[in-house]
């Protein structure tokens, strides 16, 4: 195993993003209490709406990124290891 998981420390920064998204309040009114509570700021609804907003892709991007990340790797794979196998044989490859 040579992923990013299998490292000492690094289980809490692949499951801090879901956490994260799991404790996000739905209710924008809940946020800019939280907000409130937290660093003594008070924020309006709607600015309260945008950092939820922003908060969510802030914990979605690492999913995403590690999902587009391992299909290219697989795609680049298979396309690689298909070449190999036709230079191996001594198949022409055909380029589109």
């Amino acid at each position: 195993m040579s992923g990013g998981c299998c490292r000492k420390g690094s289980a809490v920064r692949c499951l801090a993003p879901g956490a994260l998204l799991v404790l996000i309040p739905k209710c924008p009114a809940c946020l800019a209490a939280w907000v409130l509570l937290g660093t003594g700021w008070g924020v309006s609804a709607a600015m309260a709406g945008r950092l939820r907003e922003l908060a969510i892709a802030l914990c979605v991007a690492p999913a995403v990124l590690w999902a587009a990340r391992e299909l290219f790797r697989r795609s680049q794979f298979s396309f690689a290891s298909a070449f190999w196998a036709a230079r191996l044989h001594g198949a022409a490859v055909r380029r589109r």
